[in-house]
């Protein structure tokens, strides 16, 4: 059998490689615990915001605020006249619970104005301004008489106006670019209609 003998100067050597690939080997490792961390960190941050989101639409579709919204919607947009929360209770109650609703869905959203916002606005942003436009008088009679401000549903309300002005904006674009690319080009020898 063949002995491998092996000196003091290459048993330094490979002490110390040894010693670098180990030290190297742990930076990597840090490194990935690290990353891995930092995704657990972001994913928990997604699943959190998205059970945010989740919360929001269920209170959203709660059975007295959808009750309250339909009353709006039906019999309050229609009345124009002022007063009208003097003359029915049963109105009144209705206006009180949507704005309530409301208000508190955007004093939660104005905390936190993320995603959660844009995804919030996407289905609710209709309604929100078609109620706020058929309460806007009860609301200001509400705020005069020292009563609930509503500060929250008047700021998703601008949030809602922004976002269909953003989309219509979008929209014209979108449009407009559409028609420019699906022109047909003039044909050989025909004369075109000079610019106005």
């Amino acid at each position: 059998m063949a002995r491998v003998t092996v000196s003091a100067s290459n048993e330094v050597e490979l002490l110390e490689q040894i010693a670098y690939l180990s030290q190297a080997g742990s930076a990597v490792l840090q490194v990935i615990i690290i990353a891995v961390a930092v995704w657990a960190g972001w994913a928990a941050y997604r699943q959190a915001s998205s059970f945010a989101v989740f919360e929001l639409l269920k209170y959203a579709q709660g059975e007295t605020f959808r009750l309250a919204r339909r009353e709006v919607i039906r019999k309050v947009d229609e009345l124009k006249v002022d007063g009208w929360w003097d003359k029915s209770l049963e109105l009144e109650a209705s206006a009180s619970d949507c704005c309530a609703h409301y208000d508190v869905l955007g004093r939660v959203l104005m905390f936190r104005p993320d995603s959660r916002l844009a995804r919030f606005l996407e289905p609710w942003g209709p309604s929100i301004i078609r109620t706020f436009e058929a309460l806007r008088p009860f609301v200001m009679h509400r705020r005069a008489s020292g009563g609930p401000d509503f500060r929250g549903y008047e700021w998703l309300y601008d949030q809602a106006m922004l976002r269909r002005a953003r989309s219509s904006s979008t929209s014209k674009v979108s449009l407009q670019a559409h028609e420019e690319t699906t022109a047909t080009p003039p044909q050989e020898g025909s004369r075109q209609p000079a610019p106005p």
